[in-house]
């Protein structure tokens, strides 16, 4: 992030002065723009779930928000899919308020490479807000429709927002911490039997989370590879493959668990793998 930090700057000293261009030149005081998005079936649900727990629930994008003028740019990234594809389609209409205080935002078609796509873009932590009343579901085309208002952040009732969204954070959170483990080698220097104990007792506090013996597992060939490199035998190469086959199957099984960061984990284990199984200079 901090290498990016000057690209990031610039793009948002470009947005400010797009914004303030828009504000001047759009006629008309309400904006209306779509999004069109595939989301995993658990995603979708997640946020589905929350129209029942509450009226009106507000959600803030942390990264750069595409959009368009054009719904029907917006509808060819949800009817355009691959066969293999088992995402499904959402269609975000939103209604913004020109004059409201809120992140930079504005159509960025005279700068952007596809102009055509009529594109408004919006800076992370814009606030939006919506209803149960404001979801529908078009049977035709096989898609939901959510409807989004804008907000100010200072109308938001932190306190009062999904408990859903702290308990994925401290989620994320545990994932990225013990994944961190195997893929940055920080256990090198400890015995198996506290790699152990370690990945034991992180299995008594989350007994649901099935991948934390995978992380385990994982780094247990790790460790093996750093101090034995190219003097392994060949029943410690042929353990450590079989070791590192069954913790892919683990990642495998869960790749449809948004939380989870399975396909980096699969490509590290891709890589380990390809290492123990042909001549490699590093791991």
């Amino acid at each position: 992030m901090f290498l990016f930090g000057f690209f990031l700057q610039d793009l948002n000293r470009q947005l400010l002065e797009v914004h303030q261009a828009f504000k001047l030149n759009y006629l008309e005081k309400q904006l209306k723009v779509y999004r069109g998005q595939r989301m995993s079936p658990v995603e979708l649900e997640n946020l589905l779930k929350q129209f029942e727990k509450y009226t009106e629930i507000a959600l803030v994008n942390s990264s750069c928000f595409s959009t368009s003028l054009n719904r029907s740019t917006a509808l060819s990234f949800i009817l355009e899919k691959e066969k293999s594809d088992q995402l499904v389609g959402v269609l975000f209409e939103i209604t913004i308020d020109i004059d409201r205080r809120c992140r930079p935002f504005g159509g960025i078609s005279s700068i952007s490479a596809v102009p055509r796509e009529s594109e408004v873009l919006f800076m992370p932590g814009v606030c939006f807000t919506s209803k149960k009343a404001n979801v529908t579901f078009d049977k035709a085309a096989n898609f939901r429709i959510i409807h989004l208002g804008q907000m100010e952040p200072a109308d938001i009732n932190f306190s009062s927002l999904p408990e859903y969204f702290e308990s994925t954070i401290t989620r994320r959170t545990l994932i990225n911490c013990v994944t961190a483990v195997s893929t940055d080698g920080q256990l090198y220097l400890a015995s198996h039997e506290q790699i152990d104990r370690i990945f034991d007792q992180l299995v008594l506090i989350f007994p649901l989370e099935t991948w934390i013996l995978a992380v385990k597992e994982h780094c247990r060939v790790l460790k093996m590879i750093k101090f034995k490199r190219f003097n392994m035998e060949k029943e410690e190469t042929s353990l450590a493959v079989s070791t590192l086959e069954k913790a892919m199957k683990v990642w495998s099984n869960n790749t449809s668990d948004i939380d989870l960061n399975c396909f980096g984990i699969i490509a590290h284990l891709h890589r380990t793998l390809a290492w123990l199984r042909g001549p490699a200079s590093t791991i």
